[in-house]
């Protein structure tokens, strides 16, 4: 990404939502990345959207990227939620043995 880039620093609330301070008056012809890092999966929606990542690593400290689809800039403002991975089969998680 060339330019400068600003970087935005926010926690998931219990309903899986970023908060929404920072999303606002973005540049609606400019192209935005979200870079994140963790090692379980990361179901990103965009506007309700589901995102497909330009890089996926789910080891420790490697990152994945979402790139911002132009459409989801159309009134300058984004909405980043995210999906709850399907892990019912997983015994330990659940309480089922």
């Amino acid at each position: 990404m060339e330019g400068p880039q600003e970087h935005l620093a926010a926690v998931l609330d219990d309903q899986h939502r970023l908060a929404d301070h920072g999303l606002r008056g973005l540049d609606t012809k400019g192209t935005y990345l979200i870079r994140m890092t963790g090692m379980n999966e990361a179901l990103l929606r965009i506007n309700g959207e589901l995102v497909k990542p330009t890089i996926y690593s789910k080891e420790m400290g490697q990152f994945k990227e979402f790139s911002v689809p132009q459409e989801a800039l159309k009134n300058g403002k984004i909405t980043l939620t995210f999906d709850m991975p399907d892990e019912e089969h997983l015994n330990w998680r659940n309480g089922r043995i």
